[in-house]
């Protein structure tokens, strides 16, 4: 238990770095008993965040992680990321630090001009459920699909793209693209870090290849034990195994990166606030999308969206096949979809059918551990009133 107490000490200690310039502190006072509860009591790893809701909206999340213009700054913390985990040796107690910490990335942020709305979307809290619920890559803006803001949507209006918030993002400079944050309606989807870490475990082992000579016994070091302590493993693994990564969109470790980072970043201000005005959680996303219609569509000037579709699940893990909790010797291979093509990939040895399980036994170290590495998140999703001064 010391030890526990001593790494939620640890926890509470300010973060640093571009990360943290990127991402913003918190201000105000942690609640730090409830931070407590949450880490150290009882059986039960997660709990409903306690920020959902219309909240007060601040500002926009810093424009490094999303503006074309002014990424170069989070582009090389990451490139030097990746380049000091390919180093062997003569690393300095600098490079072990940065090296312990995620790096910058980039946000995805996704508008709707016609609808005068924006979507943050972080990797691994139902996101893919929320913008498929919102048409997908439709592209046409008039049936309320949501297009990444760096890219044009595919059908607009002469009118509409004659409006400034038409203009390309890379054309628009920092105070137009506060003035459209201020005037459209921004929302995001958080999830619990606990929950967020096994799913996170879970979907990134299955971009894991089996196939090439040697994958499959090397891949045995990412057991959700070594994750739980530091999810930059999964990162790392592909730095020093590119062959046994899989490349998606974009790099295997830009992905990995991507799917591990916090949450906090890509929704609060700079100097922490929110930069959000509705907050959905994943685990109750049915009554929180009903809520956000409700408040998209009782803006005044703004069209009624008339959506009806249904909530489909999108890249839903399958956990617990066998109905009962297993803990197998290694990771099993099978086949699974990747970038549309068929590949044989790592699927988990550790097959619990509770998220409590993970965190329980054997696994009650980690528990400090993701605490640790998602600490941020734990103090906006938990520590925080709804409002935009936290």
């Amino acid at each position: 238990m010391l030890a526990v107490i001593l790494r939620l000490a640890a926890l509470l200690q300010p973060s640093s770095g571009v990360n943290a310039a990127g991402g913003g502190l918190l201000r105000g006072t942690v609640s730090a008993v409830r931070l407590q509860w949450y880490t150290l009591r009882g059986t039960q790893a997660t709990q409903p965040p306690a920020l959902h809701g219309r909240v007060q909206k601040a500002g926009p999340i810093s424009m490094m992680r999303f503006h074309p213009r002014l990424h170069k700054p989070c582009q090389a913390d990451w490139q030097k990321w990746v380049n000091t985990a390919a180093m062997r040796g003569n690393l300095t107690q600098a490079d072990l630090a940065a090296q312990q910490r995620p790096p910058c990335m980039s946000c995805q942020v996704f508008v709707n001009h016609k609808y005068k709305t924006i979507y943050l979307r972080n990797a691994k809290v139902a996101s893919s459920t929320v913008w498929y619920y919102f048409g997908g890559g439709c592209g046409d803006e008039a049936q309320g699909c949501l297009h990444v803001w760096s890219h044009p949507p595919m059908q607009t209006t002469p009118e509409g793209a004659a409006r400034p918030a038409f203009k390309p993002l890379d054309q628009l400079s920092e105070a137009e693209v506060a003035a459209v944050w201020k005037d459209y309606f921004v929302f995001t989807v958080t999830r619990d870090p606990l929950s967020r870490a096994v799913s996170q475990y879970y979907f990134l082992l299955h971009s894991n290849l089996a196939g090439p000579p040697g994958c499959r016994e090397a891949a045995e070091e990412l057991s959700w034990d070594r994750f739980c302590d530091s999810p930059l493993v999964m990162a790392n693994f592909c730095v020093r195994h590119p062959a046994c990564c899989h490349n998606m969109d974009t790099s295997a470790v830009e992905y990995k990166l991507l799917h591990i980072a916090p949450q906090m970043p890509c929704i609060t201000t700079p100097d922490g606030r929110l930069a959000v005005d509705f907050v959905l959680r994943q685990d109750h996303l049915d009554e929180d999308l009903q809520q956000l219609m409700l408040h998209l569509n009782s803006r005044p000037g703004v069209p009624k969206l008339d959506l009806h579709l249904p909530i489909q699940s999108v890249h839903k893990q399958q956990r617990c096949p066998s109905g009962r909790s297993l803990l197998a010797p290694r990771h099993s291979v099978g086949p699974y979809e990747l970038v549309g093509t068929q590949q044989m990939v790592m699927f988990a040895k550790e097959q619990f059918c509770t998220v409590d399980e993970y965190f329980a036994g054997q696994y009650a170290h980690c528990k400090a551990g993701i605490a640790s590495y998602f600490a941020d998140d734990l103090r906006l999703l938990y520590g925080a009133s709804n409002s935009g001064g936290l």
